[in-house]
């Protein structure tokens, strides 16, 4: 455009202004730095000798579209500049009046008189934000262009208007620069000091042609994030993608009806940039809306797809045991488009590949920059009040992440998938539960199971063990131990079954398989809680003590049967004399740890009140199972518990089963 003007101006070549534009046209492009030579310095120079109107009508004639023009590309950055409520907010440094031309009904404006970004009702149309020209094309309107350094310096630096409405604009927005060179001194200077404050340019993105390098060279001290195409063929892959957007923002129902009927099959059947369109959607609030409300919800195995630690999980073996089991990468069937691409797994040695998870990978359940600054005060924890002592409810956007989840909760890759983490939203187990508790047949009878298990072993699993169980010694330390500190003190042993993945961990959802069983989806196990101390009460609480350790013992033992019951095969000798493992008994595992717990505070008890210890003994002859059989056998050995005349009817009332898991090392002689 300089080299128009300066024509249309008659500058002599051996003016200032046409030599530095000669110097423009000459001077080769270093990689990553772009031009050395802004255009503002040649208007600058133009101004020394001619009136500024008379620059601004050359350029308003050298813009002047022919008859006919084609408005395609204007039309596309229209259409994906219009947002969710309708508006069109479009920026842009041209003087040109084509976006006008696609669509009369959208406003325009210029400076002085800029909308507010700060206000959405205001902030609406197309911001010429360096002027623009007449209708005729025969001059600018209004004050004229920004054009020249001293015009730059006045809107960027000494009003700095055009300064303080980028700002806004960049702390209020997502912002995508297209056909920008990021050379421009004010704007290069703006964006690089705003770089500076931690979060300013979190959304700020530019397309940028050429190599991957030489685009972060340019952006990367501005702050903002390039997104490189191939510029073969007059940048066919940018106006490509773009025109593809553009159908999505004019037709958005159909586009999300055809991209989910897509993704029906689920995501081992889509291409990688179908499952980065379907993370688009749930990055997005609308889109989360609408994967929650879809009368045919996506499968549950695009939980893979949504987890990075699914995605970048170990290669491993799929298949039962006893077949032939096939390798399995996770990452090809499950990553997307924008996922760095991990290093080549070998078949022979897959088992003992790991992989760590980038940093930059996407999740669907972290918090986007929306969802934080749309969070209403339900969705914060709080310092007094409702939401102080209850969890607060869900962002938005996640909340409905987690009502679809809700809808494919009947498929076993959702408790598959949900049986990996530490646990998922109160609100959300709620309406699990009350779906399958609702009976309707669209759950199978081992959904449902795996989910009854995990809700419940969250419900157990909980981070405050610790510190509650040490602020408890810490009480007691000042005010001493009490009935109520004891029993308080037993609730941290109480165990309870703990479900996690299935323990055959497989890289891979399983399918919607009628063969499926528990163990496929869940590994089960009965957790005992306890850190391996010592538990030292008063001898005058001793007896409330064992009793509240038997009843933990008892109810071990009735989780051990609910779970095939192989825990109470190897219980250990309770012989004290057995010195063969003496030295590891403090490293009991399993119900062992608590049978052994039991058995010490049983003995302090006999030694300080031999008739609480026997009061205490009774309670067991009416129990069953292997561990009562084991520590009944126990009780026989020592007369001053079981009487000789006794010993006989204690045995008779341990069943022939619980006496065949005993182990005979439990009679002590």
């Amino acid at each position: 455009m300089a080299h128009a003007v300066a024509d249309k101006l008659a500058i002599g070549s051996d003016k200032p202004a046409r030599q530095l534009i000669s110097a423009i046209e000459t001077v080769p492009q270093i990689p990553g730095v772009g031009g050395l030579i802004s255009a503002d310095r040649v208007f600058g120079l133009m101004e020394r000798e001619y009136r500024s109107r008379d620059i601004y009508c050359a350029i308003a004639q050298a813009l002047k579209p022919e008859s006919v023009i084609d408005l395609s590309a204007h039309r596309v950055l229209i259409d994906l500049a219009r947002g969710p409520d309708g508006r069109v907010r479009l920026i842009t440094t041209n003087f040109d009046l084509l976006f006008e031309e696609c669509d009369a009904s959208i406003p325009f404006s210029r400076p002085p008189q800029l909308p507010d970004p700060k206000r959405s009702d205001e902030f609406n149309g197309i911001i010429h934000l360096h002027g623009h020209v007449n209708r005729d094309y025969s001059d600018a309107e209004g004050d004229g262009f920004i054009i020249s350094s001293a015009e730059f310096g006045r809107a960027y630096l000494a009003d700095r208007w055009a300064a303080d409405f980028i700002r806004k604009v960049l702390e209020s927005f997502f912002v995508v620069f297209v056909g920008y060179s990021a050379d421009d001194p004010p704007m290069q200077y703006l964006l690089e000091a705003l770089n500076r404050s931690p979060g300013a340019l979190n959304g700020a993105y530019a397309l940028q042609s050429g190599l991957f390098e030489e685009a972060e060279a340019r952006w990367f001290q501005k702050g903002v994030k390039p997104i490189v195409y191939d510029q073969a063929n007059g940048h066919a892959a940018l106006w490509n993608s773009l025109a593809l957007w553009a159908e999505r923002a004019r037709n958005p129902n159909g586009w999300f009806d055809s991209l989910f009927a897509q993704a029906m099959p689920g995501p081992e059947s889509c291409e990688q940039h179908i499952r980065g369109q379907i993370a688009h959607v749930a990055t997005t609030l609308e889109g989360a809306r609408r994967l929650a409300v879809a009368p045919t919800p996506i499968p549950a195995s695009w939980l893979c797809t949504f987890d990075p630690a699914i995605r970048f999980a170990e290669a491993g073996r799929i298949g039962k045991l006893a077949e032939e089991r096939t390798h399995f990468d996770p990452f090809p069937a499950y990553g997307i488009d924008s996922d760095p691409v991990p290093a080549h797994v070998d078949q022979r040695t897959s088992e003992f590949n790991r992989r760590d998870i980038p940093a930059s990978a996407w999740s669907a359940f972290a918090l986007t920059r929306e969802d934080r600054q749309n969070l209403r005060e339900d969705q914060v924890a709080a310092l007094r009040g409702h939401y102080s002592i209850n969890s607060p409810r869900l962002a938005t956007r996640v909340g409905y992440l987690g009502a679809w989840l809700e809808n494919v909760c009947h498929q076993p890759a959702s408790v598959w998938w949900a049986a990996g983490q530490l646990g998922l939203h109160p609100d959300i187990q709620r309406r699990i539960r009350y779906r399958m508790e609702r009976g309707t047949g669209e759950a199978p009878s081992v959904v449902r199971s795996a989910w009854r298990h995990l809700i419940s072993s969250w419900s157990h699993g909980s981070d405050d063990f610790s510190t509650d169980y040490y602020q408890l010694l810490a009480e007691v330390k000042i005010d001493g131990w009490t009935a109520a500190s004891v029993r308080e003190l037993a609730t941290f042993h109480r165990p309870y079954i703990k479900a996690s993945r299935a323990f055959m961990f497989s890289p891979r959802a399983p399918d919607d398989d009628s063969a499926l069983c528990l163990r496929d989806l869940l590994s089960l196990d009965v957790e005992y809680p306890g850190h391996g101390e010592e538990l030292s009460v008063p001898k005058e609480l001793l007896s409330i003590l064992a009793k509240e350790l038997r009843q933990n013992l008892e109810l071990g033992s009735v989780l051990e049967m609910e779970i095939g019951g192989y825990g109470l095969s190897s219980l250990n000798s309770i012989n004290e004399e057995d010195e063969e493992n003496g030295p590891e008994r403090k490293y009991r595992s399993g119900i062992n740890a608590p049978l052994f717990q039991y058995v010490k505070v049983f003995g302090e008890l006999a030694k300080s009140d031999i008739k609480l210890a026997k009061q205490e003994a009774r309670a067991w002859y009416d129990t069953q199972g292997p561990v009562a059989a084991h520590i009944k056998i126990w009780f026989c050995a020592d007369n001053s518990i079981v009487d000789r005349r006794e010993i006989g009817q204690v045995l008779r009332s341990i069943s022939a089963r619980s006496f065949g898991i005993v182990s005979t090392n439990a009679i002590c002689s």
